[in-house]
């Protein structure tokens, strides 16, 4: 146990130095050539400046002038031949802390060496002017090596990253789009200093960027203590910040090695619950391309001539997946998802629905204090359109009347573009039937009494913010707040991730890939076109109305409208989900275990077989399937109950069973299909 906790540390350090380059014996390519330029360009800025103000001068001053540039340059090659750099120290750290770069790069031995070399360059610049040639034509030859040959009055200062983070901000397409790459350049600036962009454009250097962001928490930067009672808040370190969640891992894994969990599997559930959540690899994906938008700002608007860098997330992908499976620990593990969303728990939801929210709360203000007032608005309706017909938040604030439509013999839910509306994307136009649930609360009444009062929007208490004219910002602050009172907040199963809810419970239900897509507003697939067919329309509502919420209604006569007078989903069992996935992270066996029972009794084992092969590996227990089979028999298995992925894995095992329960799915459709098919067809 020392011996593999030591091995484990050892590797922690070796990613760590890997990460922040003090591996690395020689210095950034890039970097070298930032210095270097620097230090030419200040050299010649002086000459030029020297050439603006010299007077005449004798012969005799001549010929002195001219012996101590030659003295100056012999004496720079010979230190070049005796392999010393003390003429090359001070000129380079001056320059690079004029780039923004710490004094001891510029001190370093391969930077120092790489300018004697300009030096010497510089030195005969200077003897040709001392020959009567001007600057510009005596520095011709170094100007092509270094600044592409520009004339010297266009040779400027290098472009910091700081000013290429404000040009990006500016040329951003939406306030939101700004304050993104604002973020990324904050984890930028706080990696790299505010250095001239050709010390971060090497693929070296941005892969190490991505590697180091990756090891952030998911909260990063939210703990500053700033606000609306408080403005002053402290400024956090984003190493400090990943130093505390690596110290927090460490202590926990060693609490978890020590204590009563005694199989691995436990420990593993233990670790995955306990470590500190990192951002998403997605996440880091979403900053390397704002990077990109970073380096266009600067060619576009700062005159930057650098090429455009190409991407580098091949690279870092293949890095990232060297350090994740670098040794054989099972412990080893490492949980992402700052925006990595569960579908809420049956408890939770079961909480939600019978709240103060739709029992009855004190006043309009204090919405999650017990009370006689049911108040159907926003903060009322939202939730569930957002549960039971997947919409977006920003989608059902901004309904209007008559986005409530009849269509086919079904009310539906409109959402298009409008000049004052705005959607995701082109798939997010679309009609959505109104659930059963919805129905029975009595929402087409509500609407009806909406209309007469006038107005055009169906949420006319939803108001937009003034930093970026969306309705959900003010709607998600009053909406958290309310959460978190009732106790139903938290990160992984936040509002947003009702929607994931919808698409889980109907993935449970048996719906397909293509009718999960259509209710979301997805990019569809082969089966259904983007305008969905009338068949397909009937399909939704029925996968809507399948889904199973546990929610009793009833009418209430004093309130003149149906209520929840219940919710059953508490007491409905959730089944345990253990999966093990491949290199390529399709699933390799499947585990059901339901925890309610004594020892955790296993309901499904299952090895899957990758194609072409006749069986898998496998333990006492288990059978052997394709992923079609094993998706059907997960299916029977859950009959209508929830999963809940255990063990680790985050997005990818996630994926991997959606995967296997849409292929069962597909597989249920066409064998049902099959069975309804005319005699005499097929």
């Amino acid at each position: 146990m020392v011996r593999a906790a030591a091995l484990i540390t050892a590797l922690e350090r070796v990613e760590r130095d890997i990460v922040s380059g003090s591996l690395i014996s020689l210095p950034d390519p890039e970097m070298v050539r930032a210095v270097l330029r620097e230090v030419a360009r200040k050299a010649l800025r002086a000459m030029l400046d020297r050439e603006a103000t010299a007077a005449p001068r004798t012969l005799e001053q001549a010929d002195a002038d001219r012996a101590q540039a030659e003295a100056a340059l012999a004496a720079l090659r010979q230190a070049l031949r005796l392999r010393d750099v003390s003429p090359a120290v001070g000129p380079a750290t001056e320059a690079a802390a004029s780039l923004g770069l710490d004094a001891e790069i510029g001190a370093s031995r391969p930077i120092a060496q790489a300018a004697m070399g300009g030096l010497v360059e510089i030195g005969e610049v200077a003897l040709a002017v001392e020959d009567g040639a001007t600057v510009e034509e005596a520095s011709r030859a170094l100007r092509e090596r270094h600044f592409d040959g520009k004339p010297l009055e266009e040779i400027r200062a290098p472009v910091m990253l700081a000013a290429a983070i404000a040009a990006a901000g500016k040329r951003a397409v939406s306030r939101d789009m700004a304050r993104k790459l604002d973020a990324t350049g904050i984890c930028a600036l706080a990696h790299f200093g505010n250095v001239p962009l050709e010390a971060m454009a090497s693929e070296q250097a941005r892969v190490g960027f991505l590697l180091w962001l990756r090891r952030l928490p998911a909260g990063h930067g939210k703990a500053h203590g700033r606000n609306r009672h408080a403005t002053i808040g402290r400024t956090l370190s984003k190493q400090a910040e990943i130093d505390a969640a690596d110290a927090a891992d460490a202590a926990a894994r060693a609490g978890i090695e020590t204590g009563e969990a005694g199989s691995l599997r436990q420990q593993r559930t233990l670790l995955a619950d306990a470590l500190v959540t990192r951002i998403s690899d997605d996440s880091v994906e979403r900053r390397h391309a704002r990077l990109k938008a970073i380096f266009e700002a600067a060619i576009h608007d700062l005159g930057w001539t650098h090429p455009l860098p190409v991407s580098v997330l091949r690279e870092y992908k293949r890095q990232a997946a060297i350090l994740d499976k670098r040794c054989d620990d099972p412990l080893a593990l490492r949980v992402t998802g700052g925006k990595q969303r569960v579908a809420w728990s049956n408890d939770r939801l079961a909480r939600l629905c019978m709240s103060p929210i739709y029992q009855g709360c004190a006043s309009p203000h204090r919405r999650w204090k017990p009370g006689e007032m049911i108040i159907r608005d926003s903060l009322y309706w939202v939730p569930l359109m957002v549960m039971a017909a997947g919409a977006r938040i920003e989608e059902a604030l901004q309904l209007r009347t008559d986005d409530i439509v009849w269509r086919n013999g079904v009310f539906r839910l409109r959402f298009e573009q409008n000049a004052d509306t705005t959607l995701k994307n082109d798939q997010s136009a679309r009609c959505v039937p109104i659930p059963k649930l919805l129905l029975d609360l009595g929402f087409i009444e509500w609407w009806r009494e909406q209309r007469t009062r006038g107005g055009d929007l169906l949420f006319p208490e939803a108001t937009l913010s003034s930093s970026d004219a969306r309705l959900s910002d003010l709607f998600g602050k009053r909406r958290s707040s309310v959460l978190r009172h009732i106790g139903v907040a938290a990160q992984s199963e936040d509002f947003y991730a009702l929607r994931k809810t919808c698409a889980t419970r109907m993935l449970h239900a048996g719906a397909t890939n293509p009718l999960r897509q259509a209710v979301l507003g997805h990019e569809p697939g082969e089966v259904i076109d983007k305008h969905y067919t009338d068949v397909g329309e009937a399909a939704m509502k029925q996968a809507l109305d399948a889904i199973d919420w546990g929610i009793e209604i009833a009418p209430h006569p004093k309130r003149g409208f149906p209520v929840i007078v219940a919710c059953t989903l508490a007491c409905q069992a959730t089944l345990d989900l253990h999966l093990v996935l491949d290199d390529d992270g399709a699933a390799r066996s499947v585990e059901i275990f339901d925890p309610s029972q004594d020892n955790d009794a296993r309901l499904l084992g299952v090895a899957i077989m990758r194609r072409g092969e006749r069986s898998a590996p496998r333990r006492a227990g288990m059978r052997t399937a394709t992923p079609a089979q094993a998706g059907v028999m997960m299916l029977d298995v859950l009959a209508g109950r929830m999963l809940r992925l255990v063990g680790g894995g985050g997005a990818a095992a996630e994926r991997a069973y959606e995967t296997l329960l849409a292929l069962g799915a597909a597989t249920r459709e066409a064998l049902d299909a099959s069975a309804w098919r005319p005699a005499g067809h097929g």
